[in-house]
């Protein structure tokens, strides 16, 4: 973490490394994109939106921006 950056704030537990979101926490970043989430999305689906696999510091870093209470 870099002096300065909000700790990253962790919503579940982590396995392998892997990081998880809350469905909250989608949703908010898709409909901020104009995104509609109306429907429910499995995580292959989701991860597909991406054009490659995302490091999960490159997600950690995408829900930065966001306050980290709710």
């Amino acid at each position: 973490m870099a002096h300065g950056e909000p700790p990253a704030r962790n919503t579940r537990s982590q396995s392998r490394g892997d990081a998880q979101l809350d469905r909250e926490d989608v949703e908010m970043v898709m409909d901020v994109m104009g995104l509609p989430c109306s429907v429910k999305v499995s995580s292959d689906e989701l991860s597909s939106l991406f054009e490659e696999e995302p490091r999960p510091e490159e997600v950690k870093e995408t829900f930065r921006v966001f306050p980290l209470e709710r």
